[in-house]
């Protein structure tokens, strides 16, 4: 068996057959089954289109209502899907560039900029903010929950910086997990295969009068990629389809409780904590005798968070919400722990003439410790950083449910920059009931992080050799460096055209300005060394604008078949500055210029789910990473109403296939291998 699965002619032949019956099953089948207690799948379009959202106005609202290029990924989308992290699910959304760098590090952003240290992309769970100061960035390795548990991903393109402040720049992905009330019961899980060698989690949720709670734990390992075609030893020799040495192991637990405490006042609190390891490969190939390194980062942490909800009689709505979060990572370059404390305080205002006003307070206090075994790594070991921000946003209903208008503004101060603001306007006008015209113009900004203003390191050391004397090359932050600004223009059109077909379409126009380049800062010879060096230093120096096309498609032609797509297009006119001698990359280095999707859910007789997912990505010019399809098949059955049994198969077309990496940025190429799964879930 494993043989056959393994074997590409095997799959090649099967390939075609098992398309035809994922996309026309519906078609030959005499009765449809509906999935009984399906929240998402036995929804009209209609009901799904009325799901609501919060993640664009901060209150509840209708998907189909929201002013901004909005896409929700629900709990059965993640299910059906088979994705076993939060990257794998994101694939789903247009506009969001998800690739693999190796078996634990993903490149994700939205609408371009992507990198392993893409910096313009705002991660939430549940209200809890995932960037790390220290890049402006998210460490996808740290960031998981039971998927179970996840009621919906929000996904915004574009910026969100109004209300969730810098560095939600070209986008916003806010992780909502269900309630405790809505996630009663015991559900055991696990599998395995041979990638996901073996993964288990449960949760049990139980409730004393109005309090609830549910507490779970899960683990996994996963095993590592193979190596791509450029991969080199010290030998350099090719290392192509050796194992690179990348697994990943995990093991969390957590809580969440939500307490009802009156019909004004709700409690919730929730915690987790972690532990692991994600092996990695460090790319010193252009250094005499070393070539690549391989290294373990451990990983720790945990993070504990409050809210309290309070109703007024007049129809006020106060929240105020803290978390603490810690982080531990511990790998060749760098040992560093982190603690961030946060204060989020939001309400609404009554106002005359159909307005719904909000306002919010924010503090976040970040501690750091960081240490290195390189020469150096950041010119201090510890920083202390605060910000301070405030917003307001009002919704005023110039036409009731028909024309709406919405302005606000976040007012921010930090660190590095000082104070900042980061307005927007934005338009809904409503002609029918199953239409939705929408406009936007924003301004928003990437605070500097410790890396741009502290960095102090020396990434190269050349030794002398032959005739060459040696070089060393030192890379340092600059304490004047600015925020990357963005102003986007934004418009879009939704539409319910039928009880069986939507439509989703947005485009935009972003300049940017005062971008990130890394400029020569001085070379010469030193007579202590003797070695010549060369210094780098970041300044910002280029700017440029961008511009694109998402679509979104649901075609539901029967209760039991159910098919979605997404197109998105995005076009780099981004250029460096007068006088500069920019060493990075160009942006549109690193992000496909094209992506396109389409997954078929459908429902057969005896409470059987057959499954397909089509993902496309153009090349990757940088990396020379050329153009890749990815399917993506899925086999579900419920013998009984408590057990649920599925087949996933992944990646169909290749044996392996790049994604992301190469040479370049300390990156290594691994390629994403043909995997399969198979998992059994008990629920009671």
């Amino acid at each position: 068996m494993l043989y056959i699965i393994s074997d590409s002619r095997f799959f090649r032949a099967l390939l075609p057959s098992l398309l035809i019956i994922s996309f026309m099953a519906g078609a030959s089948t005499v009765r449809a089954y509906g999935v009984a207690g399906n929240r998402y799948m036995g929804m009209s379009l209609d009901q799904l289109m009325k799901i609501k959202i919060t993640s664009v106005s901060k209150s509840e609202e209708r998907l189909s209502d929201a002013a901004a290029a909005i896409f929700v990924i629900t709990q059965e989308d993640i299910k059906r899907s088979g994705a076993t992290t939060i990257p794998e699910a994101l694939r789903m959304a247009p506009g969001i560039q998800v690739a693999h760098i190796d078996a634990n590090k993903w490149a994700i952003t939205a609408r371009g900029f992507n990198g392993k240290y893409a910096n313009k992309l705002l991660v939430l769970l549940d209200g809890r903010t995932l960037y790390t100061p220290f890049y402006s960035g998210v460490y996808w390795d740290v960031q998981d929950t039971m998927l179970e548990d996840i009621d919906r991903i929000e996904v915004i393109r574009g910026p969100g910086a109004t209300l969730w402040g810098s560095n939600a720049v070209n986008g916003v992905i806010n992780i909502i997990t269900k309630s405790a009330g809505d996630s009663q019961g015991t559900v055991v899980a696990g599998g395995a295969g041979n990638q996901e060698r073996g993964f288990g989690q449960g949760r049990f949720g139980g409730q004393i009068g109005n309090f609830y709670y549910r507490v779970y734990g899960k683990g996994f390992y996963r095993a590592s990629y193979p190596f791509g075609s450029d991969a080199y030893d010290n030998s350099s020799s090719p290392k192509t389809g050796s194992d690179a040495n990348d697994a990943w192991s995990s093991a969390r637990g957590g809580f969440r409780t939500d307490w009802d405490i009156s019909s004004s006042d709700s409690l919730t609190m929730q915690g987790d904590i972690y532990t692991g390891y994600s092996q990695e490969i460090i790319n010193f190939q252009g250094l005499p005798d070393v070539g690549i390194l391989y290294d373990k980062a451990n990983i720790s942490g945990g993070n504990i968070l409050g809210r309290w909800n309070h109703k007024f009689a007049d129809g006020i709505k106060l929240t105020v919400q803290m978390y603490y979060d810690r982080t531990e990572r511990s790998q060749y370059e760098y040992n560093a722990k982190q603690d961030t404390y946060d204060l989020d305080i939001q309400q609404t205002i009554p106002l005359p003439w159909n307005q719904h006003c909000i306002v919010g307070f924010e503090y976040r206090y970040n501690t750091d410790s960081i240490s290195t075994n390189l020469t150096s790594l950041v010119d201090t070991d510890s920083k202390k950083l605060h910000w301070i921000s405030g917003f307001i946003q009002d919704e005023i209903s110039i036409i009731p449910h028909e024309l709406k208008f919405i302005l606000g503004s976040k007012f921010e101060s930090n660190d590095y920059t000082g104070f900042e603001i980061q307005p927007s306007a934005r338009l809904s006008w409503k002609p029918t009931m199953n239409q939705t015209f929408w406009a936007a113009i924003s301004r928003a900004v990437r605070t500097p992080s410790r890396a741009d203003e502290n960095l102090d390191i020396y990434p190269v050391d050349i030794p002398a050799s032959g005739t060459n004397p040696g070089m060393r090359m030192k890379l340092k932050g600059s304490s004047h460096f600015k925020s990357e600004k963005l102003l986007a223009y934004e418009i879009g059109y939704r539409i319910h055209a039928t009880k069986k077909i939507s439509l989703d379409i947005a485009a935009f126009w972003n300049e940017y300005d005062d971008l990130r380049t890394l400029e020569p800062a001085g070379s010469g010879f030193d007579f202590t060394t003797m070695q010549y060096y060369k210094n780098f230093v970041f300044k910002n120096k280029q700017s440029g604008h961008t511009y694109g096309l998402e679509l979104a498609g649901t075609i539901k032609p029967f209760s039991w078949w159910t098919i979605y797509t997404t197109y998105s297009w995005l076009h780099y006119n981004i250029s460096n500055d007068s006088g500069s001698d920019n060493s990075l990359a160009m942006p549109d280095e690193f992000s496909p210029d094209q992506q396109f999707s389409l997954r078929s859910y459908v429902d057969l007789p005896k409470k059987i789910e057959f499954d397909t997912s089509l993902y496309y990505s153009g090349s990757v010019q940088d990396y020379s990473i050329p153009s890749y399809t990815r399917i993506d098949l899925r086999l579900g059955w419920k013998p009984v109403n408590w057990i649920d049994l599925s087949l996933m198969l992944q990646n169909l077309l290749d044996n392996q296939h790049p994604e992301f990496g190469g040479s370049r940025d300390g990156l290594v190429s691994t390629e994403v291998p043909r995997s399969f799964y198979t998992k059994i879930t008990f629920s009671f």
